[in-house]
């Protein structure tokens, strides 16, 4: 709206949206991702616009058996298709990664994992549809807060997005600054469960 425009959604794997962005199939990215040193060497992001924190989802039962980060490096772990938070700041290499987090739920409920890493807001939708899980009572995730930004096409190459990322940033901040932000993302969450 503030950019006078009519936006046209796309649903598409995660692992797929930023080359999707690269290859002018979609113009902005906004699907909850983290904007970390690798995205940025290849799309520019826009200034955060959620905060959130990584958690464990266990089977109900082994809520308390995951202390700190280093007591999954012992787990089959399960992460959403695209994530770098346990490859890259956990160090957990062998990750099992699907591409929706109802699969992932799935091998938990099955056994094939034991536990998944994701961000709470996730979590906390998950564990209400599916029996026998739950949030884990740990402190992993609590050292790196998961945030979220916009990825939009990288400037150069003849490419300048300078002044659509700075109308992006300034949407984020007028929403943020009148509490629209916060109520928008509650809305999403929402539409989630």
């Amino acid at each position: 709206k503030d950019m006078g425009v009519k936006v046209e959604y796309e649903d598409m794997d995660f692992d797929g949206l930023l080359g999707a962005l690269q290859a002018d199939k979609v113009d902005i990215v906004l699907a909850g991702m983290t904007p970390d040193e690798k995205r940025k060497k290849s799309v520019d992001f826009s200034d955060i616009y959620y905060t959130n924190s990584n958690v464990c989802i266990v089977a109900k039962g082994k809520e308390d058996t995951i202390k700190k980060s280093e007591d999954l490096k012992d787990l089959k772990v399960g992460v959403q298709k695209g994530t770098d938070y346990v490859t890259n700041t956990l160090g957990i290499s062998d990750a099992t990664q699907l591409k929706k987090i109802p699969d992932l739920m799935l091998e938990l409920q099955n056994g094939k994992i034991d536990v998944i890493v994701t961000g709470k807001a996730v979590a906390e939708i998950n564990v209400k549809k599916y029996d026998n899980i739950a949030i884990g009572n740990t402190t992993v995730g609590d050292e790196v807060a998961e945030t979220a930004a916009a990825a939009i096409k990288k400037s150069g190459n003849g490419v300048d997005n300078t002044s659509f990322v700075k109308s992006v940033n300034d949407t984020i901040k007028r929403l943020q600054d009148s509490g629209d932000m916060d109520k928008y993302m509650q809305e999403a969450l929402k539409l989630a469960e």
